[in-house]
């Protein structure tokens, strides 16, 4: 961009509400990305954080405040597939208090400074919870953290049998 031309303003960002509809079925899964604050940090992958991170996404699996299929931490973010239960009677309105309680315990704890909200997608059949699996391993492979996704330490789920 030059100096003559005029500068864009930049869309204000668009908040997903995180709550499920009524019609979805209770047992979906759901694709998560959850970020931190500082995105050039590699905050995550700490060994002793990592760790401690992967121990309160177990915690919160093995008390049924969510069934955790899979989870890996990245430098800067954290992908899973998770399902939630059916803690309101709906079948849904569970996700965006226990995605925030889990972050706001690790903030409080690990001192995790994290963006707010984060990104959910529903996962609609085999193939492409199959496809979201696949991706998520491969993160450190693409990002030339490891060759191979099982030589990656920052994963587990359900637990640990994914």
């Amino acid at each position: 961009m030059n100096d003559e031309e005029p500068k864009r303003e930049l869309a204000e960002r668009k908040w997903l509400r995180h709550e499920t509809p009524p019609w979805v079925d209770r047992d979906s899964v759901f694709f998560l990305t959850i970020c931190v604050q500082d995105r050039d940090s590699s905050s995550l992958v700490d060994p002793r954080r990592g760790e401690r991170i992967l121990e309160a996404a177990r915690h919160y699996h093995d008390t049924r405040r969510w069934w955790m299929n899979l989870i890996l931490l990245m430098p800067d973010h954290v992908h899973c597939l998770v399902q939630f239960p059916d803690s309101d009677g709906t079948g849904n309105a569970s996700m965006k208090k226990t995605v925030a309680n889990w972050k706001r315990y690790l903030a409080a704890n690990e001192s995790i400074v994290w963006q707010k909200g984060f990104f959910d997608h529903r996962i609609r059949n085999s193939k492409s919870l199959r496809d979201k699996a696949h991706y998520i391993r491969q993160n450190p492979v693409r990002a030339e953290l490891v060759a191979r996704p099982e030589d990656w330490p920052y994963s587990g789920g359900a637990w640990d049998g994914w």
